[in-house]
Formats: structure tokens, C-alpha cells, sequence
């Protein structure tokens, strides 16, 4: 089994039901009483790959009674699937009987059924949702809010997160009362692998996935006559170990890599509006994202002494020189004035693009973006002077995830040869303008006086 969900059936029983979705495309319903003992009630039928999430709704008040259970399921076939079980009046002891023998007809008639104590429940598809173009990892129901003493009201919305890179919220349409998905949220960036799960804020403001990458997305509905949801700023950092750290020459920030594949830059952020509040380390860019695990890095001698050299799994290392956007970003980070030897209008690369199967940074030039953007105003959809996809950005704050993973890479300027294996280790002198690195060897060398 892969995915369970547990709840209390609505009536007087007190009885427990729990839903199980594996990998033979079937939900197992099983009902069971307080003391734990559990036996099968029946099968839902309909999906046709593997069931990754399953969630029991609250007891939803219809005709002034709490009867009616929903169960929704996702599966990696990419659709949602709602269930509707309604509980029936309790029944006699003769008449209970024959309700029991009537459950395999019905069953095929009106869906499965089933009995609990003294109540059956009809088990019915309530909608099927199909939205999403990839596996669906995960469903779950909005948290109910409370409002007097133990009661409490569930809101009907879903939420789902799929490894298309996106989440959804689903509600019933007031007049027809169809599913819609009524608010899609998601990430663009070539380097995310989709999200593994979505999660509710308690109060339903606050929406959070989490991916493949270690990374969180979080969007947060800021609306207030409608809704209107935002990208937030969350915590980021590393999902493999760290290989290697250095210090920038200026001290203003810290690099590491990583055998995640990533460069990562942290920072200090000081707010603009109030300099004197609380000083947060963030991730405020992400230089480098390779093709191979990366070993080692080092600071060395460049303008404003803002070049480092990484190596990797690799025989080359990579020499990295920080663009436009990226000094600007860091000004507005410490709230300091750049240095005399870092002059703005000197630096022609504002930032770097990548292909999604290449391994090479290319610079991206101020004058070329400018004069894309004046063809691209000129020409028809058909030029072929377009703006690159990933456009450097300069940040007045933290960076989210989809833009350190799109728009805060380094361009490339040299390559370094020479070693016959992978790089191990990288170092320079107190100057910065000497480089030393060794890499993986099987032969021992040894040297005498």
C-alpha cells in the first residue's frame, strides 16, 4: 500500500473508516470499531495506475444532518477522483438482513455498500477531476475552521500537487456545482522536477509544496476583495552534502557547492525600509547549476573580486564572473554603495543562460537584451530576435525558488585544462591571481631530497 486515510464514520456508532489505495489501482475500504478490529467493507474502482494520496473530508452538513463522508484520491493515471459516501436510516434486525443480502446488487446498480453496526453507507462517485498533466502526488482536503465549542465547518476545496509543477485548488461552482480548479499555481523553471506534496496552512490562507530538489514553494493568497495568490519567501539551502565553502574577497557573502549539483551564494538581507530590524542570511542567488557533483571552489582576483573557479566531477574547471544583475542584487542586500572598482557601467553581461541538456553558461549582454526587446517591439511573432527565456532579474528582495534556479546564473568565462581525472581540490593564493588544483589519481608519487 502506498497511501491510507483515516476517519470517524457520521452517525451514532462511533464506527472508524479507513481507505487504502496501493499499487493494484483499488481502494480498500475498511471499517473497524474503537477497540481496532477492522474488516474489509468493500472496493472503489476506477483508477487505472497506482494511488499516491488519499483524504477523508469532515462530516459535511446536507439537509441539516451530517450524513455524508468525502474521500478524495489521487493517482499517478493524473486524475482526482472524489467520493461520496451517504449514511441511511438504521435499521431493524430483520430489516438489517435483508439489507445485507442486498448489498452485492446494489453494488453494481448505485456503487458499493456497506455496513457498519447499525447503518450502511452508499459509497458514489461524487466528480472525477482532470486537469493536471503528470502524476498526482498528493490531495487534501482544506483544514476545517471551527466555529462553536467542537463544531466545525468543512470547506469544500482541494488542493493538489503534481509533478506537472503545479498545485490546484478545486470547489464546486455555486450554480452548477461542478469541480472546477479555481486557482493553479506553479513553477517554470527547467530545473524543478515537479512537486511531491502540497500542504495547507492551518487558517487556508497559505499554501506550501515541497519537490524533488529539497526545495519549498510557497504562495500565500493576499487578496482582499478576491483572491490573488503570491509567491512567498521560504527557507532554501542544499539537499546533498556540502563538498566546499569559501568566503567572498569582500567578506559580503558566502559560496558553496555541493553534490546536489548547485553553486549557492548566502547573504545577509537587511530591510530597506527599517535597517535597524533583524538581519536574515538568505539565498540570494545561485551561480552555477551543473551537470556533475561539484567538488571544490575558490574566490580568485576579478573585478570587484567577484570571480571564482568550481570544479567537479570533471577533467575542466570553470571560471565564473558575476554579472550586472548580480551586483545590483547585492547592493540592495547590504545597503552598501559598490566599490570604486566596481563600476556599473562597465560590466556589459547583466547574466547567463543555459540549455536544458548543456553544461556551459552563456553570458547574456546588456546591449543585447536591449536590442532584442526593441526587435521584439518592431517585429511580428515570427522574428527570430527574441529575448532570452531566462532574463536576468535584479532583486529588491530575498529570491524565490523559481527565480534562483532561472535567474540568478553566472556566465562562464574560461575553462581551465590539463588534469586527466576528476577535479578533488581547488585553492589559490593570498593575491588571487594563482590557481592550484589536483584531482583523482590510482599512481602514489614520491619525491625525494
Amino acid at each position: 500500500m502506498v497511501s491510507l486515510s483515516l476517519a470517524v464514520l457520521p452517525g451514532q456508532g462511533g464506527y472508524l473508516i479507513l481507505a487504502m489505495g496501493g499499487l493494484d489501482h483499488k481502494i480498500h475500504i475498511y471499517c473497524g470499531d474503537k477497540a481496532g478490529k477492522f474488516i474489509k467493507a468493500c472496493e472503489l474502482k476506477g483508477h487505472s495506475d497506482w494511488i499516491r494520496s488519499l483524504d477523508f473530508s469532515l462530516p459535511v452538513m446536507m439537509d441539516g444532518e451530517r450524513h455524508n463522508l468525502f474521500l478524495v484520491s489521487s493517482s499517478q493515471d493524473r486524475t482526482i477522483r472524489i467520493w461520496k459516501m451517504t449514511s441511511e436510516a438504521a435499521a431493524s434486525g430483520s430489516s438489517l438482513q435483508l439489507r445485507k443480502e442486498t448489498i452485492e446488487m446494489t453494488s453494481y446498480i448505485e456503487g458499493p455498500l456497506f455496513v457498519a453496526g447499525s447503518t450502511s453507507y452508499q459509497v458514489s462517485l461524487e466528480s472525477l477531476l482532470v486537469g493536471h498533466e503528470d502524476w498526482v502526488y498528493s490531495v487534501e482536503w482544506q483544514p476545517p475552521t471551527l466555529l462553536t465549542g467542537d463544531e466545525a465547518h468543512q470547506p469544500m476545496s482541494i488542493l493538489s500537487a503534481s509533478m506537472d509543477k503545479m498545485m490546484m485548488i478545486w470547489r464546486p461552482e455555486k450554480t452548477t456545482g461542478l469541480w472546477i480548479d479555481s486557482v493553479t499555481v506553479g513553477e517554470l523553471s527547467h530545473s524543478a522536477l515537479g512537486f511531491y506534496g502540497g500542504l495547507w496552512q492551518p487558517d487556508g490562507r497559505s499554501i506550501l509544496a515541497h519537490g524533488y530538489g529539497g526545495s519549498f514553494h510557497m504562495w500565500r493568497d493576499v487578496g482582499l476583495d478576491s483572491e490573488n495568490w503570491q509567491p512567498q519567501i521560504v527557507p532554501s539551502g542544499h539537499f546533498a552534502p556540502v563538498s566546499d565553502l569559501t568566503w567572498a574577497r569582500s567578506g559580503q557573502y558566502l559560496l558553496s557547492v555541493s553534490h546536489d549539483q548547485t553553486t549557492r551564494i548566502f547573504a545577509p538581507w537587511r530591510n530597506q525600509v527599517n535597517p535597524g530590524d533583524m538581519i536574515y542570511w538568505r539565498e540570494i542567488a545561485r551561480p552555477q547549476i551543473h551537470g556533475h557533483d561539484l567538488n571544490c571552489v575558490t574566490f580568485i582576483q576579478g573585478s570587484g573580486n567577484h570571480r571564482f573557479v568550481s570544479g567537479a566531477d570533471e577533467k575542466v574547471s570553470r571560471v565564473f564572473e558575476a554579472p550586472l544583475s548580480f551586483l545590483k542584487t547585492l547592493q540592495q542586500a547590504t545597503l552598501l554603495k559598490p566599490d570604486i572598482s566596481e563600476d556599473f557601467d562597465n560590466v556589459q553581461v547583466l547574466g547567463a543562460n543555459m540549455s536544458a541538456l548543456g553544461l556551459s553558461q552563456k553570458p547574456i549582454y546588456t546591449h543585447g537584451v536591449k536590442e532584442s526587446s526593441i526587435s521584439n517591439s518592431n517585429d511580428g511573432p515570427d522574428s527570430m530576435e527574441t529575448i532570452p527565456d531566462a532574463v536576468p532579474t535584479v532583486f529588491t528582495e530575498p529570491p524565490v525558488e523559481d527565480q534562483l534556479a532561472w535567474n540568478t546564473l553566472w556566465p562562464e568565462s574560461h575553462k581551465l585544462y590539463g588534469h586527466g581525472n576528476e577535479l578533488f581540490s581547488i585553492c589559490c593564493d593570498y593575491e588571487g591571481k594563482l590557481v592550484a588544483s589536483s584531482c583523482k589519481v590510482l599512481a602514489l608519487h614520491v619525491f625525494l631530497c
